[in-house]
């Protein structure tokens, strides 16, 4: 089925098996998701997108990753006990809200300190067992869902 050249959403799932190759072609493109590991090229393809707001990625290698100026908002579901926070400041350099959903990763532990030096970032953490790094972010930053249960009524 042939798109649109003004798409502005792409969701493409794992089981579809469908390369990014030649993705950039669709130039109002803001929201992506992809469920596939992009290769070294189809990140580059995905980084020209120039209206590239938001992108939603679980399988992913961010070394591999070109910069990408224009994504703003990233969400993360990490499928290895690596979710890569240490890569995201290099490859998203404006970024300016980060979700990392830990439900599927295979590691108790999420270490945002990496997350730290990214001016002005919002971070949201799903089902993350234990928190390193949490007291190193202003208050009203970093939220956690679902929200810590405490013993004051």
């Amino acid at each position: 089925m042939p798109a649109s050249p003004n798409l502005t959403a792409l969701r493409l799932a794992d089981w579809i098996d469908t390369p990014l190759l030649g993705i950039s072609k669709w130039r109002d493109l803001k929201d992506l998701v992809i469920n596939a590991a992009p290769t070294p090229t189809e990140w580059r393809e995905i980084a020209a997108l120039p209206r590239l707001t938001k992108l939603y990625i679980s399988q992913y290698d961010l070394a591999q990753a070109a910069p990408m100026h224009s994504v703003k908002h990233l969400e993360l579901s990490p499928i290895d006990s690596d979710a890569q926070l240490s890569l995201i400041a290099d490859a998203f350099p404006n970024l300016e809200s980060v979700s990392v959903n830990c439900r599927a990763s295979l590691h108790d532990i999420t270490d945002i300190t990496p997350l730290r030096g990214i001016k002005g970032l919002q971070v949201s953490l799903s089902y993350a067992d234990t928190v390193v790094g949490l007291e190193k972010f202003n208050s009203g930053t970093v939220h956690l869902y679902p929200r810590p249960r405490t013993t004051d009524i």
